[in-house]
């Protein structure tokens, strides 16, 4: 039984994987979308004098995470393009995802953040 699995470990499949073009245009429509309609939620909050209130602040760092981790959509179309058998050195595969992966967590923190703000605005009341 160990034996059969440790076989099982050492065999290599090469498969190529082929995202469809209508595939490809999706995900590069739909990231655009957002990147653009998320910098216009960063750009008017900037603007408008209205719109400097703790949790609209807050709702524009979310916003400029969310561009971060949107050009993640980017790099995956670009580097199935690119790499061979959909390999690549896993210091090249850091350094793509570095921005993506920090708008992520940085969004899902600041989310956090307007929750707790919310919840204390509730109690105020």
């Amino acid at each position: 039984m160990v034996r059969e699995v440790f076989a099982l470990a050492h065999i290599h499949f090469k498969m190529t994987v082929y995202i469809e073009w209508y595939w490809q245009v999706f995900y590069i429509l739909v990231p655009t979308v957002g990147i653009v309609t998320n910098t216009l939620i960063v750009y008017v909050t900037v603007i408008d004098r209205r719109l400097r209130s703790p949790c609209n602040i807050m709702i524009a760092m979310i916003a400029f995470g969310d561009v971060f981790h949107q050009l993640g959509q980017y790099v995956m179309v670009i580097s199935h393009d690119i790499a061979p058998e959909h390999v690549m050195p896993q210091h090249i595969c850091m350094h793509l995802q570095a921005a993506p992966l920090f708008g992520l967590c940085f969004s899902s923190v600041i989310v956090l953040c307007v929750a707790i703000d919310r919840i204390l605005a509730l109690k105020r009341i």
